[in-house]
C-alpha cells in the first residue's frame, strides 16, 4: 500500500463525502464542543455522579468525531493519501464503538439509579463494559494498521484481506447487536421497575391519573432515548446482515455514503438528547451562549429526567 501524497481529491467519491458529511460535522461539533467545555469549566456542578461522567464521555466522543471529520474533508481538499483514509476508517468505527456503548452505559446508570444500587456493586458492569470497549477497539485498530483502505465503510476491497474482513464483521456485528440489544433491554426494564414503584407509592384511585401520566411521560421518554440509536445505526445493522449473512457483498459508494452519513448523525443526535434530558446542562449553557438561550426559551425535560439527575 502506498502512503505517497497524490493530487487532490476530484472525483463523485470527494464531493459525495464533502456535501454530505461536512454539514454534519460541523453541526456536530457547534453542538458538542460548548457543552464539552461547560461542563468541564463547571465540573463542581456538573460533573456529581456516574451519569454526569457518562455524559461527559459522550460528548468526547463525539466532538472527537466531528472534529476529525471535518479535518479530513479539508485534508482531502489538499491531497490524496492512504494514511489519511486508513485513520479516517478506523476512527470512524471506534467512535461508533464508544458511541454505542457509552450509551450501554447511560442506559445501565439509570436502570441502576432506580434499582438503588450502590457504586462498588455497579462497578464490576461497568468495568466489563470498558474491558469489552477496548479490546473492540484494539482489535479494529489491528485491523486498520494491517489492510489497505479507500474508504470508511467498505475496507477490505482486496480478496488477500479475508482475515481483517472476517474480524471487522464479528466486531461490527458484535457491536452493534449486542448494544442496541443491552440499550432496549435495559429501557424497559427500568420502565417496568418505575412502574411498578409508582403502583406502590400510589395505589389509590385519587393518585392513578397521577401515576398514569407519569407513566406515559416516562414511556415517551424512553421511546424518544432509543430513537435516536434505532435510526442512526438500523442501516449500518441491514448492511452488515446483508454482507455477512445474505453474501450480498459489498455497497457501492453511493449507498456506503449514505449508510455513513446516518452513523456520522450521532454526533449531532447525542447531544442534542443530552441537551434535551440534561436540564443541568442546557441551563448552565444558556447562561453562557446565547444560542443555547434560544434554545432553551421554553422548558421541554420530563419531570422524570429532572429527578434523574438529582
Amino acid at each position: 500500500m502506498s502512503d505517497q501524497i497524490e493530487s487532490p481529491n476530484t472525483d463523485s467519491e470527494f464531493w459525495a463525502i464533502y456535501l454530505l458529511y461536512t454539514p454534519t460535522a460541523i453541526f456536530g461539533a457547534m453542538l458538542s464542543g460548548p457543552m464539552l467545555l461547560t461542563i468541564l469549566t463547571n465540573r463542581a456542578r456538573l460533573l456529581k455522579n456516574t451519569l454526569d461522567r457518562i455524559a461527559l464521555l459522550l460528548l468526547f466522543v463525539s466532538f472527537t468525531w466531528s472534529l476529525w471529520t471535518f479535518l479530513k474533508v479539508v485534508l482531502m481538499l489538499l491531497v490524496s493519501n492512504d494514511r489519511v483514509n486508513q485513520a479516517n476508517a478506523a476512527l470512524t468505527y471506534i467512535s461508533v464503538v464508544w458511541f454505542l456503548f457509552s450509551n450501554v452505559f447511560l442506559a445501565m446508570s439509570r436502570y441502576f439509579l432506580f434499582k438503588q444500587w450502590t457504586q462498588n456493586k455497579t462497578r464490576t458492569y461497568f468495568m466489563s463494559g470498558l474491558i469489552i470497549a477496548v479490546v473492540l477497539s484494539a482489535g479494529l485498530i489491528w485491523v486498520f494498521s494491517t489492510a489497505a483502505t479507500t474508504n470508511s465503510f467498505v475496507p477490505f476491497p482486496a480478496a488477500q484481506y479475508k482475515t481483517q474482513t472476517v474480524v471487522m464483521f464479528i466486531i461490527g456485528a458484535f457491536t452493534v447487536v449486542f448494544s442496541m440489544s443491552a440499550i432496549t433491554g435495559l429501557y424497559v426494564a427500568t420502565y417496568i421497575l418505575i412502574s411498578r414503584n409508582l403502583s406502590v407509592t400510589m395505589p389509590s384511585s385519587s393518585e392513578s391519573q397521577i401515576r398514569l401520566r407519569l407513566q406515559n411521560r416516562l414511556l415517551k421518554s424512553m421511546i424518544l432515548m432509543s430513537s435516536g440509536i434505532v435510526v442512526c445505526y438500523l442501516p449500518i445493522t441491514i448492511a452488515l446482515i446483508r454482507k455477512g449473512f445474505l453474501n450480498g457483498g459489498s455497497l457501492s459508494l453511493f449507498p456506503a455514503v449514505i449508510v455513513t452519513e446516518f452513523v456520522i448523525l450521532d454526533t449531532v443526535v447525542t447531544p442534542a438528547m443530552l441537551l434535551y434530558f440534561f436540564p443541568k446542562i442546557r441551563y448552565t449553557l444558556a447562561e453562557k451562549w446565547k444560542i443555547f438561550r434560544i434554545l432553551s426559551g421554553r422548558s421541554f425535560s420530563f419531570d422524570t429526567e429532572v429527578d434523574l439527575e438529582d
